[in-house]
């Protein structure tokens, strides 16, 4: 009897591949039309063509598409290899099910079917978008984690640094949540699980306190992420995320101080933009407006100086960058209530169906490619891509209509919460670090946007089917319970 069990066991995971990338097979024969959102896919593409690093996007998923198509030879291998990266994080998923929350392996397999058929995650297997990639560098980072708040080594804490940066390097959206769970767990684990360790305890090498442990752990996973995001960051010629935070909280300029402020109101002053919510997005992008007038503030001042019209644009775009960081924190410091009134009016657009079809619309790439794109396509890779934008496959049809299942996402984070709330003593701190994630995504997919995507909450969807399984598993479980005491002999 055990040695037939142990021969299942040993069969489990090799028979859950099987199944998950025969599934992934079947919708990739189905369709496997590449596609693209501009201009992110220009900008990856165009990094593994040439090797210039984007100042605002990814260069390191440039690198990645670069390797999938064999230096570039061909884009037919990227959707396979992307299908291939997608099921290895559907089974991470039921990995973390059976591992660390104690789900039965028939929930686990559920989980993992149902990840592998979720319709963001199917979707941009098929697009060249970071998503698939940086899906699975947060995953290994939040199993990194796991174990390290299991066993404290300091080791673990290293690679789940260097872990949360990659994931961070792929997806921006991902370098808050993964330094705030990485530091929840430092302190969780110095705090709460420390002393239950025997390894940990003074005098084996560990801190002698809680105190000096939790400083060390700490600083050890800050330090650590704060070198390798150095090293990520180098070759940016500038980053936007100032300019994108300032962009979604412009309505804000309106108010004192800054509607007094004669150097802001420079910059507000557009006959095109005005400082209200449907002019955010505007705002960042044409000219004319909010960014654009920084910047040209800042490459008027610097064209004094500088001779060389790159140098001085790249300048331009730095400055104007960190004037837009300091202004957006100013905001923050006024205003806290109203930027958390534009989050959550960022995430009830969502429920508004109209809405969220146009969202659906932009997010599976409906934008019109311009002709330098397609020319570029053609040049390089020998494909027309013309009107591609308009195009409909069956899995961007499948993507435009689970609405249901697009509000249970971003619903989920709220739903996890009453999740790790149920399940403190029977699951925590494994439940605490799945759902803090999830929250955490949500606020950066709120906060500082704006426009709402159905594509950011690409993690959040995959974390909910987390949480969903382990409640599913606990209900059973709880249930099966109240049936044996029920048939035992009093």
């Amino acid at each position: 009897m055990n040695i037939k069990l142990e021969l299942n066991k040993s069969w489990y995971w090799p028979g859950l591949a099987l199944l998950v990338l025969s599934i992934k097979a079947v919708f990739f024969f189905i369709d496997h039309q590449l596609g693209f959102v501009l201009g992110d896919s220009a900008g990856y593409l165009d990094m593994a063509l040439t090797g210039a690093v984007p100042p605002d996007r990814s260069y390191v998923y440039g690198y990645l598409v670069r390797w999938a198509t064999l230096g570039n030879q061909s884009l037919d291998l990227l959707i396979p290899v992307q299908v291939l990266v997608s099921t290895i994080t559907s089974l991470l998923l039921a990995f973390i099910l059976i591992r660390f929350l104690h789900c039965s392996r028939g929930i686990a397999v559920g989980a993992a079917l149902a990840s592998s058929i979720e319709p963001i995650q199917l979707l941009y297997e098929r697009y060249v978008m970071t998503e698939v990639f940086s899906l699975l560098a947060f995953a290994l980072f939040l199993i990194t984690i796991l174990y390290y708040l299991r066993r404290g080594y300091i080791g673990l804490l290293l690679i789940a640094a260097a872990l949360a940066i990659f994931s961070a390097s792929l997806r921006t959206a991902y370098f808050p949540v993964v330094l705030g769970v990485g530091s929840l767990a430092a302190l969780y684990y110095s705090l709460f699980v420390m002393e239950l360790n025997p390894s940990a305890k003074p005098g084996n090498g560990q801190a002698g306190s809680r105190l000096s442990a939790t400083v060390t752990h700490l600083l050890v996973f800050l330090l650590v992420s704060g070198f390798f995001q150095l090293i990520e960051s180098k070759p940016k010629p500038y980053t936007s995320e100032g300019t994108f935070l300032l962009s979604a909280w412009s309505p804000l300029l309106a108010k004192p101080p800054f509607n007094t402020n004669p150097l802001v109101t420079k910059f507000t002053t557009s006959e095109r933009c005005e400082l209200n919510w449907d002019s955010r997005s505007q705002q960042q992008w044409w000219p004319g407006c909010l960014i654009a007038n920084i910047t040209t503030h800042f490459r008027d001042e610097d064209k004094k100086l500088l001779c060389d019209e790159y140098e001085s644009n790249r300048i331009a775009h730095k400055q104007a960058d960190h004037y837009a960081l300091r202004l957006a924190a100013q905001v923050l410091r006024e205003y806290p209530l109203e930027v958390l009134q534009i989050g959550a009016r960022n995430w009830q657009v969502l429920w508004d169906r109209d809405q969220l079809d146009i969202v659906l619309a932009v997010d599976h790439g409906s934008q019109e490619y311009p002709d330098d794109f397609i020319k570029m396509m053609h040049s390089y890779y020998g494909l027309d891509v013309s009107g591609g934008n308009l195009l409909k496959t069956p899995i961007r049809s499948y993507f435009d209509h689970p609405i249901g299942w697009y509000w249970w996402v971003i619903l989920s984070p709220f739903f996890l919460i009453l999740w790790w709330l149920s399940t403190l003593k029977v699951l925590n701190p494994s439940s605490l670090i799945i759902t803090a994630a999830s929250v955490g995504l949500l606020l950066v997919v709120t906060l500082p946007i704006s426009s709402p995507s159905i594509r950011l909450y690409h993690g959040i969807a995959w974390l909910s089917i987390i949480g969903l399984a382990s409640a599913l598993d606990q209900m059973l479980k709880h249930r099966n319970n109240k049936s044996v005491k029920r048939v035992s002999p009093t």
